[in-house]
């Protein structure tokens, strides 16, 4: 198996990451909760840091920090409408849902790509 095959998996799931990224980004206003500057601000910085380091990823070979780094920012994404006390609750279950998602196609990311890593 080539170098570019193994990689696929590892990529399309950076590529989801991506998308999920540009979401965080647009979805204060798409919600309709851009009245809570802290829900929105938070939205906003952890998508724009989630695009970044997902498009990173998607141009390394075999490296898991942006795996891992997308890992910490979903954590902290999942537990922001606690920690920061969200006004809405749409803005709260939209970081509970992606905040997991982002972290799970990461750990899904980094497993597979574990596989293909000979140490």
């Amino acid at each position: 198996m080539d170098t570019k095959d193994m990689n696929t998996p590892k990529k399309v799931l950076d590529g989801i990451n991506f998308i999920l990224g540009l979401w965080l980004i647009i979805a204060p206003w798409a919600l309709k909760t851009t009245l809570n500057p802290v829900s929105t601000w938070t939205a906003v910085i952890i998508g724009i840091c989630v695009v970044i380091v997902s498009a990173w990823g998607m141009a390394q070979t075999f490296s898991k920090m942006s795996e891992w780094l997308n890992v910490i920012l979903g954590a902290l994404f999942f537990i922001s409408p606690w920690v920061l006390g969200f006004a809405s609750i749409s803005a709260a279950w939209n970081a509970w849902i992606l905040g997991a998602a982002i972290v799970i196609l990461a750990l899904i990311a980094t497993v597979t790509m574990g596989r293909y890593v000979t140490r």
